[in-house]
C-alpha cells in the first residue's frame, strides 16, 4: 500500500518535498538506468565466468579420469612383473 500523500503522477509539492529530503531529484531517472546498466553488464560478466568455470571443472574431471587410469595401469604392470606391495621401496 503507498504511503499516505503518495500521488502515482507526483506534483510540484511531492517534488519538493523530494527536494528538500535528498538533494537535486532531476537526476534520479538517469541515475537508475545508469545503475541498472552497470548491474546487467556485471550479470552477464558473471554468466561469463561461470561459462569458463564450468569448462575448467570439465577439463579437470577429465584429467583427472586419464590420471586416474594411467596409475592403474602402472599399478597393474608393477603387479604384473612381479613387483611387490611395497612399490619398489625395498624391504627394511
Amino acid at each position: 500500500m503507498p504511503p499516505s500523500g503518495w500521488c502515482p503522477r507526483g506534483s510540484d509539492s511531492d517534488h519538493q518535498s523530494l527536494k528538500s529530503k535528498f538533494g537535486y531529484t532531476e537526476d534520479l531517472d538517469h541515475e537508475l538506468r545508469d545503475i541498472r546498466s552497470d548491474i546487467s553488464g556485471c550479470d552477464d560478466k558473471i554468466d561469463k565466468v561461470e561459462e569458463k568455470l564450468g569448462d575448467h571443472i570439465g577439463d579437470t574431471e577429465q584429467a583427472i579420469k586419464r590420471l586416474t587410469q594411467h596409475v592403474r595401469l602402472l599399478d597393474g604392470e608393477c603387479k604384473s612383473n612381479g613387483g611387490s606391495d611395497d612399490h619398489g621401496r625395498g624391504a627394511k
